[in-house]
């Protein structure tokens, strides 16, 4: 019989005798980064997800009614900067009443409200802790009234039209039209102010062919602007008045478009005699 040869199987080696408070600060580290892990995927889902929408409203409220339990609801509400722009219309758009937990009222979304008011040009909202709402008004002012399309505007400096039911408040304000006139209002009323008398004497202004002025004086006199040198122009009209050679003179319009030359145009005698 042949020799049966001794195979020796290699042995495994034996696994080290950890000890117990090391294993276990293993399987704490272990745990900690699974644990970070999961928090960075749940944070990162409530931020920038809306799958757990419901969540954060479920926690927001109790949040607020947690606050509004120990005192921090709205209590009073605080205004200023307003002229024509009500009170009460500033205080909607809060769409919250008194004892609404103040943390609730979300300060972004009520500026956004406010910012589409026409008359709005900017706003600051504050939370004043315990209980009030801050709220500064920055409103457009009117230089002029724009006339377009049978219908009349207030305009700002900016050129912002303003919608608005109460023109007759601002009957004073120089009325432009023209579909273009909102936008250059504000350069022409600069201009105008160079000779402040004559600047009275301006009733409305005509704007033609989006470029240039005419400018309605009073007595219904029409004076053609030119569009470029109108300070020129300008200003040899306000001598004209000064030298009292503008009004009372029959005139119907004063062309000024060209620099080189100036045309006069009378009424007929027969119509002047019966104005």
């Amino acid at each position: 019989m042949k020799a049966q040869k001794n195979i020796e199987l290699a042995k495994a080696p034996k696994k080290p005798n950890i000890p117990l408070r090391r294993k276990l600060r293993i399987y704490y580290g272990r745990a900690s980064i699974t644990l970070k892990v999961f928090a960075g995927i749940f944070l990162c889902l409530m931020i920038f997800t809306k799958q757990l929408d419901f969540l954060k409203h479920y926690i927001a409220q109790h949040l607020y009614e947690y606050t509004a339990d120990s005192g921090l609801v709205l209590d009073r509400v605080m205004v200023e900067g307003q002229k024509n722009i009500t009170t009460e219309e500033i205080v909607a758009n809060l769409n919250a009443d008194v004892g609404t937990p103040i943390l609730s009222i979300h300060l972004d979304e009520v500026r956004s409200r406010l910012s589409k008011n026409d008359w709005v040009k900017s706003v600051v909202l504050e939370r004043k802790l315990p209980s009030t709402i801050y709220i500064a008004i920055g409103e457009r002012e009117p230089i002029a009234i724009l006339q377009q399309e049978k219908k009349l505007y207030l305009v700002d400096n900016e050129g912002h039209i303003i919608p608005s039911n109460m023109i007759e408040r601002f009957a004073g304000l120089l009325q432009v039209v023209g579909s273009d006139a909102h936008l250059h209002a504000a350069a022409l009323l600069s201009s105008l102010a160079a000779d402040l008398e004559l600047r009275k004497k301006v009733m409305s202004a005509v704007r033609y062919g989006e470029r240039r002025w005419n400018l309605i004086l009073d007595e219904g006199l029409i004076v053609k602007m030119p569009e470029i040198e109108f300070a020129q122009a300008y200003k040899y009209l306000g001598q004209l008045h000064k030298n009292d050679k503008l009004f009372g003179k029959n005139y119907k319009s004063i062309d000024l478009r060209d620099s080189a030359k100036y045309y006069f145009e009378k009424y007929p005698q027969e119509k002047a005699d019966k104005k």
